[in-house]
């Protein structure tokens, strides 16, 4: 029996689907193709019932031309009264329920909807302006909110993903990746000493100036967490990763012509000291310049490129250039936290040394007995 209905329901639409293309405009009224595919179905007429959800309230309704139910009701006007919005479902979880699943009896594909005939209900899927709308037609209102008591939201992940672009070359070319990573919230205080010029750095960010920011100091002192929240706090920016081993490739001249072609943005550049350094210890020197053009002079000035560098080794070992007043906008040692603020992460008066982050958060590094509530990335 479930066999036969469910030829008949493909069969059907089928023809449904015949006639449309029989039609001068191509089409036929949609909205009137499940009332058509319910009476070969079964012969007899059904109701429609539209899955909506109320504005300030995730309470999940079936909703019909006159009235809500499940305990409201509220009678419809067009264009007068406010009625509940197409509910967001999660049909990937619809889909692996059990309770859906074994009434399933098939599903079709026409003009850009999904139809499911579950028992002796047929289910109108579409998709609209990025909304999901979800109609149910049966004969059977009980029928109907069993089906309600299925499903669930979609429930989009309340941690917001902070993006920003990996540029790869591979084969030659430059390939954008865009990534991302969940928010961290990271306080600035605790975690990092008072002359952390966190004005300076935001300020750099959101002007329309070019120029060069720098933060070096030994690894693990949260210089990377530093820039993901700079991505953070500023999501209008275009955040852009540079691998720094592709630059030390002395035939780098496609990233001039990339940096051509993108104005105004933010580009990064970790763990860079090799193309930094002095030119007498063997510093890339048509990066270098490739670098120093950008961040300062008239085409700097033009295109408003800024550079955030990190590294770990010391300024002095720095080429000189690059340090120079109305070229460096931000310069900061982002070195191993002191004693009093250590003492405060640690909740451990006695300690007497500065310590780093990497080392005050991995203290019990290995301890899996511990809360492992993930710690601040490095």
């Amino acid at each position: 029996m479930k066999k036969d209905l469910e030829q008949k329901f493909k069969r059907e639409l089928m023809k449904l689907c015949e006639k449309a293309t029989l039609c001068s405009s191509g089409k036929i009224n949609v909205s009137s193709t499940p009332y058509f595919l319910y009476w070969k179905l079964f012969g007899r007429t059904c109701r429609d019932f539209d899955i909506a959800i109320y504005e300030k309230s995730d309470k999940l309704s079936l909703r019909t031309m006159d009235t809500l139910i499940e305990n409201r009701r509220q009678e419809y006007v067009y264009g007068s009264c406010e009625y509940p919005t197409p509910a967001q479902i999660d049909f990937r979880a619809l889909m692996e329920n059990v309770e859906f699943t074994k009434d399933l009896i098939t599903y079709a594909e026409f003009d850009s909807r999904n139809f499911y005939l579950w028992r002796k209900t047929i289910i109108m899927v579409s998709l609209n302006k990025g909304k999901i709308s979800v109609s149910l037609f049966t004969a059977n209102k009980e029928e109907a909110e069993d089906f309600l008591g299925l499903i669930t939201l979609l429930r989009p992940n309340s941690r917001k993903k902070n993006t920003y672009t990996f540029l790869v070359k591979s084969d030659g070319d430059l390939n954008e990746k865009k990534l991302a990573f969940e928010r961290q919230d990271v306080d600035l205080k605790k975690n990092y000493n008072d002359d952390l010029p966190w004005n300076e750095m935001m300020e750099f960010v959101k002007s329309e100036k070019e120029g060069l920011a720098i933060l070096y100091g030994p690894a693990g002192t949260g210089k990377t967490t530093l820039l993901k929240h700079l991505i953070q706090e500023n999501p209008e920016k275009n955040f852009i990763l540079i691998n720094s081993k592709d630059l030390e490739n002395p035939d780098s001249s496609d990233y001039m012509e990339y940096f051509l072609e993108n104005n105004n943005r933010v580009f990064i550049l970790e763990d860079c000291e090799k193309l930094l350094l002095t030119r007498n210890q063997g510093g890339g020197s048509n990066q270098l310049i490739t670098i120093l053009n950008m961040t300062d002079g008239l085409l700097g000035n033009t295109l408003k490129t800024k550079f955030i560098c990190t590294f770990n080794t010391d300024l002095r070992n720095i080429d000189a250039a690059l340090l120079r007043k109305g070229r460096m906008r931000v310069k900061y040692y982002v070195g191993p936290l002191c004693v009093e603020k250590t003492r405060e992460l640690m909740n451990d008066n006695t300690i007497q040394k500065e310590m780093t982050l990497a080392e005050i958060y991995n203290r019990e590094e290995n301890d899996f007995s511990k809360d492992t509530k993930k710690r601040i990335g490095f």
